[in-house]
């Protein structure tokens, strides 16, 4: 049997679009709670937006019982989930996450996105390898961010403070726009 090129081509098309297809389809959420928020910072590069939004983690993670069912903290658009349990996120400690998106108009600029503080120890060349790779902002200590709303509910002492690292991958950050 002779098989023309246009025979070929539309063979081929076929098993690329079933194959598009098959990579379109949503991917579960892990169970593993680590794994998920690591995903939720993970840039995908076809999309160029995070694996996961913070709307598609976080029920998984309060049906866990990683988080309670409401943030800790909200502020403007930010929402704060502080973790009842230790839990590791690249090799520090998870002191909280933080899933920002708007909610209602209520001004200025909104930075939708993930984003995770962790206390670590002196090598943080893991965490700075990550957030390079998925094009996220890295900041520590005193640079961080840090409601006094918030700070009062952390369970870390004034002399860990130099310790935190944030990892922010939002989508206004210079390093996914190019700035940096």
């Amino acid at each position: 049997m002779k098989i023309t090129n246009l025979a070929r081509t539309a063979v081929l098309c076929a098993f690329v679009a079933t194959v598009l297809a098959a990579c379109e389809k949503p991917v579960p959420v892990p169970a593993d709670a680590s794994k998920a928020i690591e995903l939720s910072l993970t840039l995908n590069p076809k999309t160029g937006s995070n694996v996961f939004d913070g709307s598609e983690i976080i029920p998984s993670l309060v049906k866990s019982g990683v988080f309670s069912g409401k943030p800790s903290e909200r502020m403007d658009y930010r929402n704060y989930y502080i973790p009842k349990d230790n839990i590791q996120i690249l090799g520090a400690k998870l002191v909280y996450y933080d899933y920002e998106y708007i909610e209602q108009w209520i001004g200025c600029c909104p930075n939708s996105g993930n984003a995770v503080v962790l206390l670590g120890n002196t090598n943080t060349t893991q965490i700075e390898h990550f957030a390079k790779t998925n094009k996220c902002k890295v900041s520590k200590g005193n640079d961080i961010y840090l409601p006094k709303e918030l700070w009062k509910l952390l369970n870390v002492s004034q002399e860990s403070k130099s310790q935190l690292i944030e990892v922010s991958c939002k989508e206004r950050n210079d390093e996914r726009i190019g700035n940096n």
